[in-house]
């Protein structure tokens, strides 16, 4: 699978958000929102009909194409995410895709970690 990154930047209020649902509903392959900060209130009713998630069995049961992965661990929910995007796109041959809106408070800002699952999908992940 070929993986693009996509970095979505801007000032507060600049409508980052709004494009990112945006893609999220007009994205023609499973599309993972991955919920951690609860920014503004966003729900599956703010995401198009999302159908809300809460655990890796959660989102590999559900028949949506779009997902509202809530959690109180993004770290190990974009491990999870990652995995089930990529066992959807074996599956299916339709694109995938992993939101992480406000993800500056996921990525390492200095010190550089290994381990970070969501600097390796933007960074290093070309599978």
């Amino acid at each position: 699978m070929q993986a693009y990154h996509t970095v979505v930047t801007g000032d507060s209020g600049g409508g980052k958000t709004t494009l990112l649902r945006e893609m999220q509903a007009e994205y023609p392959g499973l599309s993972i929102w991955v919920n951690f900060t609860n920014t503004d209130g966003i729900t599956g009713r703010d995401l198009d009909d999302a159908a809300t998630v809460r655990s890796v069995g959660e989102a590999r049961a559900s028949d949506a194409t779009r997902l509202n992965w809530v959690t109180d661990s993004p770290l190990e929910t974009a491990r999870q995410a990652r995995t089930v995007a990529h066992e959807y796109h074996e599956a299916t041959g339709f694109p995938t895709q992993v939101i992480f809106d406000e993800a500056q408070n996921v990525l390492p800002d200095g010190e550089v970690e290994s381990d970070n699952p969501v600097k390796r999908m933007l960074h290093e992940d070309r599978d």
